[in-house]
């Protein structure tokens, strides 16, 4: 199975309430933060909040992978900083675990149009992060966006898996959308 996650890097540093400073200046107790990283743009929850109900509704539409069905195209649109990619990221990596024992693999790419505001961009770099996982070295540019397609479906065509890719940040693409009229295609390309 192919997996890609995301670095979660201070969630392994545990926080500490007291610490031993010898200058008065500096705090030595938080008497209402155990930590501010959950306030980092970074910072993932291990489990949203408050979301069950669009938990529950990705969950109905995702569990069809487990059937070895293929899968269906979702739009997520909501305001910013409500949780549409923690949600989505927490619902992936959860249909990724329970594909293993269906026996039917899954995976899932991520790619952010806010790093990549055009359809070139956003294919290059989705190909080069399944290119990474099978420790091939990235594509540079210099292929056109169809080349970087064909590409993109012949790799995912030899992965024999069911593929969900994310395409975060879609209002960043602007008039350029045609990796979202393409994509779709994929299984027919």
């Amino acid at each position: 199975n192919i997996r890609i996650t995301w670095d979660s890097g201070f969630l392994n540093h545990p926080s500490q309430r007291v610490v031993t400073v010898s200058d008065p200046l500096f705090q030595t107790e938080r008497s209402i933060f155990e930590s501010k990283r959950v306030f980092s743009k970074s910072y993932c929850p291990p489990e949203p909040l408050e979301r069950g109900g669009e938990m529950s509704d990705f969950g109905t539409i995702f569990s069809d992978a487990l059937h070895g069905d293929p899968p269906r195209n979702v739009l997520v649109y909501g305001k910013t900083g409500v949780g549409k990619t923690v949600v989505t990221k927490h619902v992936l990596d959860r249909l990724v675990s329970e594909s293993e024992p269906s026996g039917h693999d899954v995976c899932y790419y991520s790619v952010n149009c806010g790093q990549n505001s055009s359809s070139y961009q956003a294919a290059l770099t989705l190909l080069n992060k399944i290119r990474r996982e099978h420790d091939e070295t990235d594509l540079n540019k210099g292929y056109s966006f169809s080349g970087v397609m064909q590409k993109l479906y012949r790799r995912l065509d030899d992965m024999e898996a069911i593929v969900y890719v994310v395409i975060d940040e879609i209002d960043h693409l602007g008039d350029d959308d045609q990796i979202l009229y393409e994509l779709p295609r994929a299984p027919a390309n």
